[in-house]
């Protein structure tokens, strides 16, 4: 993994962790296995999988059992838990009464599937004056781009033809890759990797705004939030999916402790609240600051260019932050990174 701007480089190699530092997964190959799996298990165990669905009005009267009912085009639904995993602009959210909190960073991310000219495992994010690029690594030579962009200039990218967006990306990366003659790293003869080259794209491009939203609690009476629904975060850390996730896992393990409680009595639920609100609190807060420091209009750049440089020539510092994206160092349960 490669992480860049004008001033200085940071890069990790394989042989610095023992491992890779995570995977990119495309969306669609995703859905299709969890999509699979319920099916599977709806087969072989007392689940209904109904999908699609859409939830048309919900009805929380937790003192009466069981509970929550649910109006829908499928028919109503009643249940004593409720886990809304129904991203940022969650009706189950809503429904409860839960608000939220957090800014706009003004900028939208464009998101589209690229063919390079050299497959590469290497995942590669570069800092611009408008925002990050990362290009992230699929089979052979397709990758995934995810551009930080301002909401002005969003419109003119998701409408300009193929070949000039190639051209923009290949502009905007060539800018990030630009090597400084007085880096440390000229000193220390620090292998230099070249960005990768685009050559086209494949599919269609989408684009969505770019927060942070922090619900003001993670449950209520009968009713639970995991996923965006609970959080949004920058994506420039990759972390989205992770800390989703990881709601699950410590959702469910709340779950299976609960013997002999109602599942949906929020005193048992506050255990997976306090567990979960505080830890992507300091995820949110990270990656915000990250933002800050990479902004051409702050005061950091040049420390950003020295410690850049400085912690790419050292080994061991490295080592112990690709631990941590790894989890071997981290809250962060093996299952969600």
């Amino acid at each position: 993994m490669i992480v860049c701007d004008q001033d200085g480089r940071l890069q990790f190699d394989g042989n610095d962790d023992g491992g890779p530092l995570g995977y990119v997964v495309a969306n669609d190959v995703l859905q299709d296995a969890l999509y699979e799996r319920l099916t599977t298990q709806a087969g072989n165990a007392d689940l209904e999988f109904i999908c699609p669905a859409t939830v048309e009005s919900i009805d929380n009267a937790p003192n009466e059992w069981p509970g929550v009912r649910i109006a829908g085009r499928d028919g109503p639904l009643a249940a004593r838990l409720l886990i809304g995993a129904d991203g940022a602009r969650s009706v189950v959210k809503r429904a409860a009464g839960i608000g939220t909190s957090g800014l706009s960073y003004n900028q939208h991310g464009l998101v589209a599937t690229v063919r390079v000219a050299a497959p590469s495992a290497t995942a590669w994010q570069t800092y611009l004056p408008t925002g990050p690029l990362a290009v992230l690594p699929l089979q052979d030579d397709l990758a995934s781009i995810v551009w930080s962009v301002p909401d002005a200039d969003v419109d003119d990218l998701q409408a300009m033809p193929n070949a000039s967006l190639v051209q923009a990306l290949n502009d905007a990366l060539g800018r990030g890759d630009a090597p400084d003659p007085n880096s440390v790293r000229r000193i220390l003869r620090k292998e230099h990797v070249p960005a990768p080259k685009v050559v086209g794209i494949v599919g269609k491009r989408a684009a969505f705004p770019l927060q942070m939203q922090q619900a003001e609690r993670y449950v209520a009476e009968r009713v639970a939030l995991i996923g965006d629904a609970a959080h949004v975060v920058h994506p420039q850390a990759g972390q989205g999916l992770n800390l989703g996730i990881q709601d699950a896992v410590d959702l469910v393990g709340c779950l299976e402790d609960a013997h002999g409680w109602d599942w949906g009595d929020v005193h048992l639920l506050r255990q997976y609240e306090s567990k979960a609100w505080s830890r992507n609190a300091l995820m949110l807060g990270g990656v915000h600051v990250i933002d800050r420091v990479f902004r051409p209009q702050g005061v950091f750049g040049s420390l950003r260019r020295l410690g850049l440089d400085l912690l790419n020539a050292s080994p061991d510092a490295k080592s112990l932050l690709a631990a941590v994206a790894m989890g071997s160092r981290s809250p962060l349960h093996p299952l969600a990174v």
